[in-house]
Formats: C-alpha cells, structure tokens, sequence
C-alpha cells in the first residue's frame, strides 16, 4: 500500500472512531442489552432446565442449539465491555458538567487535564465548551 492510501486509511479509520465516540451511550446500550438477554437464555437453556418455563428452554434450544456453551463463554466478556464503556461515559458527562462551571482560573488549571480527558469520552460539543472556557481564561 502506497504512503498516500495508509493516510487516506488513516483518516477514515479516525473519522469512523470519532463517529463511535459521538454514540458512546448508544452503542454500549446496544452491546450490552442483547449479550445479557443471550447470556440469560443460553444459561437457562444449560443450567436453569428446572428453574425456566419449558417454553423458554425450547426456545432457547431452538435458537442457540449446541452454541449456547460459546455464547456463555462470550456473552460476559460482552457485556463487561458493554458495561465499562456505558458507566465510564456517564462518569466522564458528569465529571464534566461538575467541573467546567468553575470561575476560579487557578481550580479550573488544576482540573484540565481531567477535563479534557473528560471531553474525549464525550461528543465533539462537550469538547467546544471546554474550548471556549480556555478562551476565556486565557489558557
């Protein structure tokens, strides 16, 4: 591959990252929701045979078959990331909001690092408020 296209690549690939960050509560929403009804259904279908309604195993036999032993294997690790990114994002967005109303330059210096860790995590408007709020302490 030419200089040219692994640039060409490059940006899209970062253009594609940021788009990702920009949904960061939706797309761990929709992680994680599926890999814990999966979780449930394929645990159900190979430990819970007394505690679920037959139905529900039969359904779960239907749908997962003998894949049920991999989606156990997969589904935690699933819904792990899921749940990291989902608490982390909401942590970061209050974290933010908290810590960018300060009017102390001196406390807001101390704190903008974190801020802009903060604002990574978040869509771009976040990080243009931390912009402006520079601008206006001169930093």
């Amino acid at each position: 591959m030419s200089g040219k296209n692994m640039g060409e690549l490059y940006i899209s690939l970062k253009r594609y990252i940021r788009k990702l960050t920009e949904n960061r509560i939706p797309a761990s929403i929709v992680l994680l929701v599926p890999s814990v009804i999966i979780f449930y259904l394929s645990l159900g279908q190979q430990v819970w045979h007394n505690i679920m309604t037959k139905d529900m195993v039969d359904y779960a036999t239907n749908t997962f078959g003998n894949w049920s032993i991999i989606f156990l294997m997969i589904t935690p690790i699933t819904i792990l990331i899921g749940a990291y990114y989902l608490i982390d994002t909401i942590k970061a967005k209050k974290y933010f909001k908290e810590n960018i109303d300060i009017n102390s330059k001196v406390m807001f210096r101390r704190n903008l690092e974190e801020l802009e860790k903060a604002a990574t995590k978040l869509p771009d408007r976040y990080w243009d408020l931390l912009e402006e709020k520079k601008k206006k302490f001169k930093l």
